[in-house]
């Protein structure tokens, strides 16, 4: 199993069918697809058994801040509509909301590493600010306590252009930010950019991404959206 899939969180993408290539980028959004490159930081945090990782990429999409908040924030619950990576969302109903403006406490996601757990963090519409705690039994064992942070911000561009940009945090046990950062940086980094393309994509022109549409009809998908839904 590659690092990629072993890494892959609720609400990101995780196509290993499709390799990226020029003329896929062409067809992936009607609107300008320009992603500002991967930004990665490695420093210390309290404790010296452990450092930690920051990826980040940004995106600009040709439609209203309102419009991508409500299927970032609004519709927090239903990324599985949209996103490669997630076969299929439903709201947590098993913890209490850690943020009470949010619309649900958090969701849970089936990826090709099975169920992924999430608790909303920060919800802040006027502010564009979204963020979100990821765990998964799955995640690789020097990933400090199998969990990621997640981080969304919007920031209106325009009357009608929204820029996004996407964090992904987590703590990795020492001495594997070393021997791992190299990897695991260029595969989170990939993981944000589709995920932003896909996003990108639904919200300009309202119909999911092409890559989303190849991994709907996997098996393991059609497996996955069978056994929560029990059709």
């Amino acid at each position: 199993e590659s690092l990629r899939n072993r890494l892959s969180a609720v609400g990101l993408p995780n196509n290993p069918q499709k390799k990226h290539s020029p003329a896929n980028e062409a067809t992936q959004s009607k609107g300008n697809n320009n992603i500002i490159p991967a930004t990665s930081i490695i420093h210390p945090t309290s404790s010296r058994s452990r450092k930690e990782m920051k990826v980040l990429r940004q995106i600009s999409i040709d439609s209203a801040m309102s419009d991508v908040w409500k299927v970032l924030g609004d519709d927090y619950s239903m990324t599985g509509k949209w996103a490669s990576g997630v076969y299929i969302s439903t709201a947590r109903t098993d913890v209490d909301k850690v943020v009470q403006a949010a619309p649900v406490a958090g969701r849970t996601c089936e990826t090709s590493l099975g169920p992924v757990s999430e608790v909303i963090t920060r919800f802040e519409p006027k502010t564009g600010d979204l963020a979100y705690r990821a765990s998964a039994s799955a995640m690789p064992f020097f990933v400090k306590g199998k969990e990621l942070n997640a981080t969304w911000k919007l920031s209106p561009a325009g009357a009608k252009k929204t820029d996004v940009t996407m964090e992904l945090s987590l703590d990795i046990v020492i001495p594997f930010n070393v021997l791992m950062a190299v990897p695991m940086r260029a595969n989170f980094g990939k993981v944000i950019k589709e995920s932003l393309q896909e996003l990108k994509y639904f919200v300009e022109n309202g119909e999911i991404h092409p890559r989303t549409a190849k991994v709907n009809k996997t098996k393991k998908a059609k497996k996955a959206v069978a056994k929560v839904t029990g059709e």
